[in-house]
């Protein structure tokens, strides 16, 4: 009785993940590997991509080519030692700085860079350490800076904040975990061991029961309020004084080298409401109190007009105008504040 209450049940769960596979009902799991998969752990950094490595990620809103020098960033291979000739800037962030959603010559520290090599002849040649990595955020972006942007000598640091930079610096930097396999995956996904993984990936219907379990785990355990992310004082002011603090210290290691900082903010996908002024004033209070230079990109992003789509609706990350939309952003800041590159 029981072997055919059992037989009974896998029929039952095979007719069901058909069901969810024919019709599409699961979760979009990105191609493997993705950008939440080819990682590995390092001795100073919570993970970061696997060095050297080279896939192709695939959405049903995108393609791309993903290629890693030999310290993992989505960056061709740059000197340890700075020649004279070359201005040297390092570009820290998350996904958006890495670029998700476009090939490494559409993301917007490329579009930079090449804006920048074309202003004056005189100037000394413009070089832009690409290093943001996906689901970074303050903390892990200053430990990038201390263990290994420093030894580039570069003579701007610039940082690119979003708004979800305050619910990950809530979260903390053991949120994320990875895999045996390499997958970046949350505290409470890796407590389901490999079994629960190997079904995420492999089981739609899996997909669904899983995400809406972790989901659950993590909002029993934690208290995002949106309300209070733009808000003094408020539920997450201790996690915006911690960014603030991640700030100083980035501030003062630049300050070691004799290094220029500036801090860019990324609204990320809009619409753009009224609760990013409060953000936009925040870091731009610190800048101007830290000399560092503040880089606001939402104006820019508010005022679009354009027929093109600024982000991917699903995706929510940038398309090639969004990210060359920030890259002329700051180009013209850099500019008017005049930035000598010589």
């Amino acid at each position: 009785m029981i072997g055919w209450n059992f037989l009974l049940l896998m029929l039952l769960l095979l007719i069901t993940e058909g069901i969810v596979r024919i019709f599409d009902l699961a979760p979009q799991l990105k191609s493997k590997p993705s950008i939440f998969g080819g990682y590995i752990s390092d001795p100073h950094l919570p993970f970061k991509p696997e060095p050297n490595s080279v896939r192709v990620e695939k959405t049903d809103e995108f393609e791309m080519d993903v290629i890693h020098n030999s310290l993992g960033f989505r960056d061709i291979e740059h000197t340890i030692e700075k020649p004279d000739s070359v201005y040297r800037i390092l570009g820290l962030g998350d996904s958006y700085t890495y670029g998700v959603g476009v090939q490494v010559e559409n993301t917007y520290l490329y579009k930079l860079e090449e804006m920048l090599q074309m202003k004056d002849s005189s100037s000394k040649e413009i070089e832009i350490i690409k290093a943001g990595i996906a689901r970074y955020f303050p903390e892990p972006e200053r430990l990038l800076l201390e263990h290994y942007g420093l030894q580039f000598n570069p003579d701007l640091v610039m940082v690119g904040f979003l708004p979800n930079d305050i619910v990950d610096t809530y979260f903390g930097l053991e949120s994320v975990t990875l895999s045996n396999e390499g997958y970046l995956l949350t505290r409470e996904g890796a407590a389901l061991g490999d079994l629960g993984t190997w079904l995420f990936f492999n089981s739609h219907f899996g997909r669904i029961v899983l995400s809406k379990y972790v989901a659950l785990r993590i909002r029993m355990k934690y208290t995002v309020r949106d309300k209070d992310l733009f808000i003094k004082d408020g539920y997450h002011e201790k996690d915006w004084k911690k960014i603030e603090e991640e700030y100083s210290k980035m501030r003062k290691l630049t300050k070691t080298i004799g290094a220029k900082m500036a801090v860019i903010y990324i609204p990320g996908k809009g619409p753009y409401r009224d609760h990013h002024n409060y953000a936009v004033k925040r870091i731009s209070d610190w800048c101007e109190a830290n000399d560092a230079l503040f880089i606001n990109t939402l104006p820019a992003m508010k005022q679009y007009d354009g027929a093109e789509k600024l982000y991917f609706e699903k995706d929510v990350h940038y398309t090639e105008v969004g990210y060359e939309l920030v890259a002329e952003t700051i180009y013209n800041t850099l500019i008017i504040n005049g930035f000598n590159f010589k």
